[in-house]
């Protein structure tokens, strides 16, 4: 009878710790839990990947590039864009690849194909 009643009163402890426990961390987690959504909205707000996209795009005259920087612009995520007339070239960095800038220039009535770069073999130093 003793040992029941030792269990008993044991079992009674330990439920009214673990209850105890489960008061005290609820809205220590509910606030870690709600602090951890806020870290990520933020890391995921500020976190973005910026590529150089070059594309080469015929530009033969000031209406072409104007219609070309106009178009540009218009992209989302993009940070900075230029034009080279003397290779015929569009730059662009950003969140945007290089089938977002051709898709936006061919809207556009410009035929754009991606910048074949140099492959010439470097020395090795």
């Amino acid at each position: 009878m003793q040992c029941s009643l030792f269990l008993y009163k044991s079992f009674c402890s330990i439920s009214q710790s673990v209850q105890y426990i489960k008061n005290k961390l609820a809205p220590l987690l509910k606030a870690f839990a709600e602090e951890k959504k806020h870290l990520l909205l933020i890391f995921s707000s500020e976190v973005r990947m910026t590529n150089l996209v070059e594309v080469k795009v015929g530009l033969h005259c000031d209406e072409c590039i104007k219609k070309i920087l106009k178009a540009i612009k218009k992209i989302e995520d993009i940070e900075t864009y230029n034009v080279d007339k003397q290779l015929n070239k569009v730059i662009v960095t950003g969140n945007v690849t290089t089938e977002e800038v051709i898709r936006v220039l061919q809207k556009n009535g410009k035929n754009a194909t991606p910048w074949e770069q140099d492959l010439q073999p470097q020395p090795n130093c």
